[in-house]
């Protein structure tokens, strides 16, 4: 299924027609753009994608979702989809198509998994055990915490002072897990030392999101827990994403528990 927002937003299937009418802006790329396409049919092939990894905060699952801005289409004559804005094109016979609901999620809409295995979750700590530029010796056989992903799969590794360096997964290898892996793959594996270090990983923004604060009814319903941020009488209201929800009565046991040891102003 994909989707196309115009003045409604219609439902769109690969094969249906477009006109492009787009804008000669003022960039060499763009007027030359304009020149060779304003005016001319397409036809949608689909949308483009763009890669979701671990915590994300909108709290997608890791895997490909559709890019609301972009899609592909092929121009008539051409053999080659191109990758183009959105905003310039206008469906053909758009009252044979299905209008979608407002406020339909278009950044929700997962389209397939990841194009590469994700073999490294951040926290992980990993051993450097090869290197591709003569610039990261200093680090070969040395251990770091993974960061992050990028969209082509490699990975940023943490060294204490020294963060963000980019390897690709052939140059890593698991020394340990962490506790997003095991959130991710094996939540019986996780653990905590203390309930504090437990509810600041729970808080993180790929995990949990913030509540209003405007109707406390509400919030005593939703809230599965209170975080402290800068002053210790101040709390924000968390919620687990949807795809954690599975964990919502750990987490409020939890959340009575750091209550009881004197967490109770919330403002």
């Amino acid at each position: 299924m994909a989707y196309i927002p115009l003045r409604a937003n219609f439902e769109l299937v690969p094969g249906d027609g477009l006109k492009c009418d787009c804008p000669g802006w003022d960039s060499h790329e763009s007027k030359r753009f304009h020149e060779n396409y304003n005016g001319k049919s397409a036809t949608f092939v689909g949308y483009a994608t763009h890669v979701i990894g671990p915590l994300d905060p909108r709290g997608r699952l890791p895997g490909l979702y559709a890019d609301i801005h972009h899609i592909m289409v092929k121009f008539d004559g051409e053999t080659d989809p191109k990758k183009v804005d959105v905003g310039f094109f206008s469906l053909n016979h758009p009252r044979s198509h299905k209008v979608l609901p407002a406020g339909f999620d278009f950044e929700a809409q997962r389209v397939g998994n990841l194009p590469f295995a994700l073999l490294y979750y951040p926290g992980d700590t990993v051993r450097v055990v090869r290197v591709e530029h003569p610039d990261y010796n200093p680090w070969l056989n040395k251990e770091g915490k993974v960061g992050g992903m990028t969209d082509k799969g490699s990975y940023f590794v943490d060294f204490g002072d020294v963060q963000n360096l980019h390897f690709n997964p052939q140059g890593l290898e698991m020394v340990a897990r962490g506790n997003v892996n095991y959130l991710y793959t094996d939540p019986s594996g996780m653990r905590f030392d203390l309930d504090e270090q437990e509810v600041k990983f729970w808080a993180h923004e790929g995990i949990m999101r913030a509540l209003p604060t405007g109707d406390s009814e509400y919030l005593k319903l939703a809230t599965d827990l209170l975080y402290a941020t800068s002053s210790p009488k101040f709390y924000r209201a968390l919620r687990l994403h949807d795809c954690f929800a599975r964990h919502r009565d750990h987490v409020r046991s939890l959340n009575q528990r750091m209550l009881k040891k004197g967490l109770t102003e919330f403002v």
